[in-house]
């Protein structure tokens, strides 16, 4: 299966610690996983919420952009 027409749920736009960060939050129902990076991405991972919760090593920026978005992704 792959990932089917994802929801741009919110682009956050960062320049914490002297570097330009972006980071992008989509949803989606769909199971595959695997996606390509291109070289100006260093990082880029699909989560469930659960996942979510566990996770200690996000950016302040993620765990914001995160945040905004809870109520979508305890629907997941």
């Amino acid at each position: 299966m792959s990932i089917e027409s994802p929801i741009e749920l919110g682009e956050y736009k960062t320049q914490a610690q002297g570097k330009r960060d972006t980071v992008t939050i989509l949803l989606t129902d769909g199971e595959d996983r695997a996606f390509k990076l291109s070289n100006e991405i260093s990082e880029a991972r699909w989560i469930s919420h659960d996942e979510v919760k566990a996770l200690k090593d996000l950016y302040p920026i993620t765990r914001y952009a995160l945040k905004l978005h809870a109520h979508y992704l305890s629907r997941s």
